[in-house]
């Protein structure tokens, strides 16, 4: 059992260190000797002891980090170091990290030996350096992320930094300058890269709220060093969408949510008057078990107003998404853009795609009513909070749904701006890839380390209920 655990290690690139089971035939200095490699092995396979890994023998200098908790209860890196010149990281050195949740990442410098690497001519041709080269090491939902590799997605996006280029292949580690993981597919760090250079960045890509997170991530602590998800808090923010004011006289427009790299392509709209919309509300919907007891509330609504269900919870289907999203633009007058969770900022495709970009007045639950009308066009949705009952609710959307000059104010802002869709299963327009190729040209771009991951993402830090 212990030498099939060493053998693993030596799978992953460290160093073999050979195990002795017949003592009775050694003399007791040897026998001495070998309990005392027994003893060092162990506590290795353990992590109690960093594991010295360098690549060979000479002047080379080895470091360990070990992550370790403080006084403070925070974790930390601590360097140990055999020439005592302090805890900075030295690119000539040849680090090898020690994990304290137990995995073990190897760093690697350009005269590393990679295991089941060997295309160096195809990893040459892609160092340009004067790009940044984007690794994807997952896939995204379980399929492929729907942007081809290379570099025209950022010509085509009209990202205000195009120097970069993405790639599938994991060969091309190595020169990877940053490295996505998309958390929906991944279950363990195992699946993670055995092998990073300094310079790269791992980034912790997620769209999804806590409540939908379905690995530990205390494992992850540590890991990554750029975080991107619909939060502002994140390194690189990747809302769903934006709002975008239209430039005045006066100077260009600002507004609070800035995604970073993004140039924005302004369609002035016009106030909705289609003399089709007669139906009052609609909802699709697959998840009939969300945590915020939504499809509880939508009950106790429809015994006020007639709201027709698409999909699993309801009586109604729609096979064909953007058939059904141009049905909803052309009947409805509400859509209910209600989220699966109510966390701080989570304000999805529902909300942003679904509703103001079919131009339908979307009834919203799930982020706080101030996240809206931070990020939101203003007087664009109808929050439940503002109302003490469904039966009000109810009450406020039939007058709306009679009053044709009430219902278009909340149109107005069409005239005074654009939204900026993000759609997280249509990754191919997301502008998350404007930001990150910004960020990697950018110096002041913090270097950093998210070693408490588990407790940022977390229910407990960004939802209620």
């Amino acid at each position: 059992m212990l030498k099939d655990r060493v053998n693993q290690e030596d799978m992953f690139g460290f160093n073999k260190i050979p195990v002795h089971r017949h003592f009775h035939s050694l003399s007791w200095l040897t026998t001495a000797t070998a309990l005392w490699t027994l003893l060092v092995t162990t506590l290795i396979i353990l992590g109690v002891i960093p594991n010295f890994d360098g690549p060979g023998s000479g002047d080379r200098h080895i470091r360990t980090l070990s992550l370790t908790n403080g006084s403070n209860g925070q974790t930390k890196a601590e360097s140990q170091s055999s020439d005592s010149k302090g805890s900075s990281l030295d690119p000539s050195v040849h680090y090898s990290f020690v994990i304290a949740n137990g995995t073990r990442l190897r760093m690697i410098t350009d005269d590393t030996q990679l295991p089941d690497m060997d295309n160096q001519r195809k990893e040459s041709s892609m160092r340009d350096h004067s790009k940044k080269l984007i690794l994807r090491w997952t896939r995204f939902y379980g399929r492929s992320w729907g942007v081809p590799e290379g570099s025209h997605i950022f010509d085509e996006l009209q990202c205000t930094e195009r120097r970069c280029t993405i790639s599938d292949d994991k060969m091309t580690i190595r020169s990877a300058h940053a490295i996505i993981m998309h958390m929906r597919d991944i279950t363990d760090p195992s699946q993670l890269p055995k092998y990073r250079t300094r310079e790269q960045r791992w980034i912790f890509y997620n769209l999804e709220s806590p409540h939908h997170i379905e690995v530990n991530l205390t494992k992850f602590n540590g890991l990554f060093n750029w975080t991107s998800t619909y939060s502002s808090e994140s390194d690189i923010p990747s809302p769903y969408g934006i709002y975008q004011p239209f430039a005045t006289s006066s100077g260009p427009a600002h507004h609070a949510i800035n995604l970073t790299g993004i140039n924005s392509i302004h369609n002035k709209g016009q106030f909705i008057k289609h003399a089709t919309k007669t139906r009052l509300g609609a909802w699709f919907v697959t998840n009939c078990k969300a945590k915020n007891n939504r499809k509880e509330y939508m009950e106790a609504l429809q015994k006020n107003m007639m709201v027709d269900i698409y999909g699993f919870c309801g009586n109604f289907k729609c096979l064909d998404r953007e058939m059904c999203l141009d049905m909803l633009k052309s009947k409805y007058k509400f859509y209910f853009a209600f989220e699966n969770s109510n966390c701080r900022e989570y304000i999805s495709e529902k909300f942003w795609y679904n509703a103001l970009e079919h131009d339908i007045l979307p009834v919203v639950m799930g982020a706080r009513k101030e996240d809206y009308l931070r990020t939101a066009p203003p007087h664009s949705f109808i929050h439940v909070e503002d109302f003490p009952s469904t039966k009000d609710l109810a009450k406020y959307l039939r007058l709306l749904h009679k009053d044709w000059k009430l219902y278009n104010e909340y149109f107005r802002w069409k005239k005074q701006g654009s939204i900026i869709s993000q759609i997280n299963y249509l990754p191919e327009k997301s502008k998350f890839w404007c930001g990150l190729c910004d960020a990697l040209h950018d110096p002041s771009k913090p270097e950093r380390i998210h070693w408490n991951l588990d407790k940022w993402w977390s229910i407990e830090e960004q939802c209620w209920q």
